[in-house]
């Protein structure tokens, strides 16, 4: 018998430890034929180790008796031997670099497993991958599996994560017609891929597609409010304009890149064009090559979003901005355009209609008149108390308003037709981020997009709650029989909120509604809830120079119905992502209680 320790979490020197439950855990491995296996891993019954010298593998359905749930981290990892291995049906969790670099393992059946954690495959010779019963799919899970032709991916599978297939050199049939979300080089040099379809992705992070140098059939759908930098540098697409002297590269209805010098003086973005990228001008689209020779830029009314540093070129000199931007970065300008450009007044800084920065030690904000937009980043940090936002202002950009702890209310006119998310609160950046004094926002009654009651923010039909002040001291709060939806971060660092009650029509809880509420030590959920998001409730988030992450809040219960949701969302493994090693620590499971 041997006896292994494995980290899951120390955060006693970060946070309170009333609050946090800090793991150094061990399991026993015991052994079964060519077996190690552990019956209290965080994973449950778990196949810890192999010690046979088969090529073929089968792992058992059961070992001691009990039945085997997962294979936990580097339980074959290194292992040159293997080439193929089958899985029981019961195995539903694939453990952090379970079989990484198990360089000649060409077949596995995956089609029962639900969660593939951090770099499980990285460095495996699989030639197909079933993930049809996949419900998440960390970082890393495939990266530099260069014999792997074809993933089937599940059709409730809405985000690929971070390098999850990069370097799938031989990767050339993955369907993406589902997925919403594709992170930070989730397909980079995927040489041989030659077509997506991505028309409900949402979002496309940076590097998403850099380098498949034979990607050429792009179909990009009509909800993509965010492309990152290089996201489809080197691809076929990009390499075509290059070699034919084009001036950008558009895919479909999105400026992809603008070749800054390949136009003298004024470039025009052509009509119909919907979003610019971000870096879309700058030299980093380009690899840092371009030596711009454009001036100017005229942008139609048809762009809706200006991303990050799209059009940081210190040469541009003017720019036509549209007249109906629902999103735009305030990092979109270089500094030097600002510089000249940019308008001070009431504590704010305004480039045309827009607001796009403010003072953040100004006492009190003024937003003029005209003004039909805030932007990304405007009003972050504020010493503001009061935010007053006049008729006339139509978009509050994703994160416009954030960290602004000394803010106790905000006014939202009539004409405000879209809020972006993490406004108020982002439980990505954490408490530094939360505008936690924050006790009411109220909405127009005459608003026709937007409600409010009792400083709580919804849509106009009060059936999705949007946020809810984290300054509001009430200690219990009972979500109104209409709402079916909590948004994402909704209740975020909410530090007096102890007690929720949720209606019994309610459907979806979002990604992070409750994290950081600190003093709620349980949630009753309905079986009426079918989704519910990533770390939604019983999660502190925390970040410091060697990671980040969600740990679980000591003695934090779940109550409700068996094979519901909520059971289903207490057996989810949460992980820590640790900067300075490779693989990632645990958060443990939260405990669950039928109802």
């Amino acid at each position: 018998m041997k006896k292994f320790l494995s980290f899951v979490l120390c955060l006693c020197m970060l946070l309170s430890i009333s609050q946090i439950t800090a793991y150094a855990y061990y399991y026993e491995s015991k052994t079964e034929g060519d077996f190690e296996y552990a019956t209290d891993t965080p994973y449950g019954v778990a196949v810890t180790g192999y010690n046979g010298a088969e090529d073929d593998v089968i792992i058992p359905e059961t070992l001691g008796g009990r039945t085997v749930e997962a294979i936990e981290d580097y339980a074959f990892s290194d292992n040159e031997s293997l080439v193929s291995v089958v899985l029981p049906e019961s195995v539903k969790i694939i453990g952090q670099y379970s079989f990484a670099y198990c360089y000649n393992l060409k077949s596995i059946n995956l089609e029962s497993v639900e969660l593939i954690a951090q770099c499980a495959f990285s460095g495996t010779a699989i030639e197909e991958a079933n993930l049809k019963g996949a419900e998440r799919i960390y970082a890393g899970a495939f990266r530099g599996c260069e014999k792997l032709k074809s993933a089937a991916l599940p059709e409730t599978l809405e985000t690929v994560d971070r390098s999850a297939f990069a370097n799938c050199n031989s990767l050339t049939d993955i369907n993406l017609e589902n997925v919403k979300n594709i992170k930070l080089s989730a397909f980079a040099y995927c040489k041989s891929l030659k077509s997506v379809n991505l028309e409900k992705v949402q979002t496309i992070d940076s590097y998403a597609f850099y380098y498949c140098k034979k990607l050429s059939d792009i179909k990009l759908g009509s909800k993509v409010n965010k492309i990152g930098k290089k996201a489809f540098c080197k691809t076929a697409v990009y390499n075509d304009a290059v070699n034919n002297n084009k001036k950008a590269i558009y895919i479909g209805n999105y400026l992809i890149n603008a070749f800054t010098d390949r136009t003298k003086g004024k470039f025009k973005v052509k009509n119909g064009t919907v979003l610019i990228a971000d870096n879309a001008f700058s030299k980093a689209s380009t690899d840092g090559k371009a030596k711009s020779t454009v001036t100017s830029v005229s942008i139609p009314d048809s762009v809706l979003t200006i991303g990050s540093e799209a059009l940081n070129d210190k040469k541009i000199k003017k720019i036509r901005l549209p007249k109906n931007l629902k999103q735009l970065s305030g990092t979109a300008f270089s500094n030097s355009y600002k510089k000249k450009n940019q308008v001070f007044k009431g504590g704010c800084y305004y480039i045309g209609a827009y607001l796009v920065g403010c003072d953040k030690y100004a006492l009190k904000l003024k937003i003029r008149k005209g003004t039909t937009l805030i932007a990304n980043g405007a009003i972050v940090n504020s010493l503001a108390t009061k935010l007053v936002i006049p008729n006339g202002v139509k978009y509050i950009s994703d994160e416009a308003i954030v960290g602004c702890q000394r803010m106790r209310s905000v006014e939202i006119p009539k004409s405000v037709k879209f809020i972006g998310d993490g406004n108020f609160v982002n439980s990505r950046h954490g408490v530094q981020s939360t505008c936690k004094n924050l006790t009411k926002i109220t909405v127009d009654k005459n608003n026709k997009k937007y409600s409010s009651k009792s400083g709580v923010l919804y849509n106009k039909a009060k059936t999705v709650l949007i946020a809810y002040p984290a300054g509001n001291k009430t200690k219990s709060f009972t979500v109104p029989s209409s709402v079916k939806a909590i948004k994402k971060n909704a209740f975020a660092f909410a530090p007096y909120l102890a007690q929720i009650k949720l209606n019994s029509k309610l459907e979806e809880i979002g990604e992070t509604a409750f994290t950081n509420c600190k003093k709620m030590k349980s949630i009753t959920v309905p079986e009426s809830v079918k989704k519910i998001g990533y770390c939604a409730f019983g999660r502190i988030y925390f970040s410091n120079e060697d990671s980040d992450g969600y740990s679980k809040i000591d003695g934090f219960t779940v109550y409700g119905k068996k094979g519901s949701a909520a059971e289903k969302f207490c057996k989810e493994i949460v992980f820590i992502r640790d900067y300075e090693s490779d693989s990632d620590g645990i958060s443990l499971p939260l405990d669950f209680k039928e109802v």
